[in-house]
């Protein structure tokens, strides 16, 4: 820089420079700095107002690093929200070797003759929740007397269909999934106000409903029991689902241990597990049961399907199954052996609420598993009222 330039610049910004920063920035000495302010008669002031440029200078610069913090924190929290999820992922993954079934259904009759395994899904009943004519447009009402009502219809319905299927091909077995969301719970503020009985009182209604209905099967069947459990996210106590304690923290827990203390026939056998999936070989085919609160509809353009086929592919990379059986969603999706899955619907049917990804009758699924041809006859119950 020329002499004239330096004693230009200090001019200029002396006041608010240092001699270190005048020297640093006009390749002189410090003293050389020090002697030339004295001669202009440039004292140090760094109290001096900035230009308006320089004002706007620091202000974006300022403006650039809160927004590079931000991007930061919002990072980070991504980063932290992920090792969540895979910390819970994990736990779920270590439980996988504890979620396969001890009971194992195996032929009873020879290579030459045809038999099949019938199940029936038993899910989302919500029992307590209140469901008026005027809230549902005339589509639907539900109370606990319908509740009632349609609980016996379908453990009836389960007796004819069974029958019908047995005119066909020898059925010795039946799996009865019991699949959550038996109550309504406290999951939304509205059930404050829709439900008909606080959670332990409908806990006490949905597990006398169950206990008649596996008694009127044992009574009406000759037919081997085996009662599948899952947990709805309905009936938790806690505000989040936990991945690890879902089950502990689940009053349909508490149900289906007293339901399997009720029983005493050795027809009748009941698979509690502590895992989100439970699994059940039936003449080699891998059946794979859940609740259904993992799979989400996520925008797709194939609905619930394209997640639906995104979580067999992860879960089968731990535990391959055949066949998926799950429920939540309120809507009965018989996929059947070509997806490799059953959705199951409800029993209370429409809401003010489920009215918002259509409409859906009451129904439960029942179905075949045959000893040569796998997933067969598929339908569903359907409900007079």
């Amino acid at each position: 820089m020329k002499k004239s330039e330096i004693n230009k610049y200090i001019l200029s910004n002396g006041e608010k420079m240092s001699n270190a920063e005048l020297a640093e920035k006009c390749g002189i000495s410090v003293n050389a700095a020090s002697i030339r302010k004295s001669r202009l008669g440039v004292k140090y002031n760094p109290d001096v107002p900035e230009t308006i440029g320089e004002v706007v200078e620091k202000k974006s610069a300022l403006r650039k690093e809160k927004d590079k913090s931000r991007h930061t924190a919002k990072e980070n929290k991504f980063l932290y929200d992920r090792i969540d999820t895979l910390e819970s992922e994990l736990d779920v993954m270590k439980g996988l070797d504890s979620a396969l079934s001890e009971h194992i259904i195996v032929p009873q009759f020879g290579t030459g003759e045809s038999e099949a395994t019938a199940f029936v899904l038993l899910s989302d009943w919500h029992v307590e929740c209140e469901v008026t004519s005027a809230s549902t447009n005339g589509l639907n009402v539900y109370n606990l007397d319908i509740a009632s009502a349609r609980a016996d219809e379908c453990f009836n319905k389960i007796v004819r269909l069974l029958r019908k299927e047995q005119q066909d091909v020898k059925i010795m077995e039946l799996v009865v999934w019991l699949g959550g969301d038996f109550i309504d719970g406290r999951l939304r503020e509205e059930s404050l106000e829709t439900g008909l009985l606080g959670i332990m009182p409908a806990a006490i209604f949905v597990q006398d409903l169950l206990e008649a209905g596996l008694q009127f099967l044992l009574e009406n069947t000759k037919l081997n029991i085996t009662v599948v459990t899952s947990v709805g996210n309905h009936s938790r106590i806690t505000h989040k689902i936990s991945a690890a304690r879902e089950q502990d923290n689940a009053v349909e827990t508490m149900v289906y241990h007293q339901l399997a203390s009720r029983f005493n026939d050795e027809r009748i056998k009941f698979i509690i597990k502590d895992s989100y999936h439970t699994y059940l070989p039936v003449y080699g085919y891998m059946c794979r049961f859940h609740h259904g609160t993992r799979v989400r509809y996520m925008g797709a353009m194939g609905g619930i399907h394209t997640n639906m086929v995104k979580k067999k592919l992860t879960w089968d990379k731990g535990i391959p199954a055949d066949f998926d059986f799950l429920g939540h969603h309120h809507t009965y999706l018989p996929v059947g052996s070509g997806g490799g899955y059953i959705i199951n619907g409800s029993m209370i049917g429409d809401t003010p609420y489920g009215l918002d990804f259509g409409h859906q009758p009451p129904k439960q699924a029942f179905f075949l598993i045959d000893k040569k041809r796998g997933l067969t006859v598929t339908m569903p119950i359907l409900f007079k009222r």
